[in-house]
């Protein structure tokens, strides 16, 4: 695992030289999760995933059918997946509201308490953004999760750290996207997995993905991308 954060941090430290970058190798952290607490601070936050949009649009909403999904198939199926996110400390004081003054369920509290321990034991690092991942004893998910998923997070983490952030979450999921591809030499390639795609949530990341492309071509300049975020995009 310490050989692929190596990895990465040396791709992120070379693509932060080419687009004139801030980097530090400290920003980048991560904390492994298991696959309940994942889904739980998902459907607790702004995620747009259609699945949580079921049960509320906003925290409130969501808040007032915490049972209905948690005891639903929906949860169980989610709960199969496995993924990452990135966490940032500012939401530490409202997942510890949300405990102690509005989650009734004893099995959901227990999730969500045993979530604020894993990152306090991390936190005593210093962070200010960290990678989530969940734990699997699958070999094949272990391999996407060490790499490919990491990653994503990291680009995440890089890009927020320099101020690089759009107000519609599905151009930041294009972004980063853009980049995986930029640094996989697969540029060139980004209508395939958008003709295979059948998930409503990655079909609205690949196309601006794709958006990406267009405009940025096959060399991302970071004052086109500024300028993008200036604008207001539909």
């Amino acid at each position: 695992m310490k050989t692929k954060e190596l990895l990465i941090k040396k791709e992120l430290l070379a693509l932060s030289k080419k687009l004139g970058l801030k980097f530090n190798s400290n920003w980048f952290k991560l904390v492994w999760i298991t696959k309940e607490q994942e889904i739980l601070t998902e459907y607790l936050s702004d995620c747009k995933d259609g699945i949580y949009q079921k049960y509320g649009i906003n925290i409130n909403q969501r808040l007032q059918n915490l049972e209905k999904f948690y005891n639903s198939k929906d949860y169980k199926n989610c709960i199969k997946r496995y993924g990452g996110q990135v966490f940032n400390k500012k939401s530490i004081p409202g997942l510890r509201f949300l405990i102690s003054n509005i989650i009734k369920n004893e099995q959901i509290l227990d999730i969500l308490n045993d979530l604020l321990f894993r990152i306090k034991k991390a936190n005593k690092f210093g962070f200010d953004k960290i990678a989530l991942l969940t734990e699997t004893k699958k070999e094949k998910e272990l391999d996407i999760l060490c790499y490919k998923i990491l990653r994503h997070e990291w680009i995440h983490v890089l890009l927020e750290e320099n101020r690089i952030r759009f107000k519609d979450w599905r151009y930041n999921e294009g972004l980063i996207t853009y980049f995986e591809a930029y640094l996989d030499n697969l540029l060139s390639c980004l209508d395939k997995p958008l003709k295979k795609e059948k998930y409503s949530f990655n079909i609205e990341c690949f196309k601006k993905t794709i958006y990406f492309k267009k405009v940025l071509g096959y060399k991302p300049e970071i004052k086109k991308i500024r300028n993008l975020m200036r604008m207001k995009l539909k």
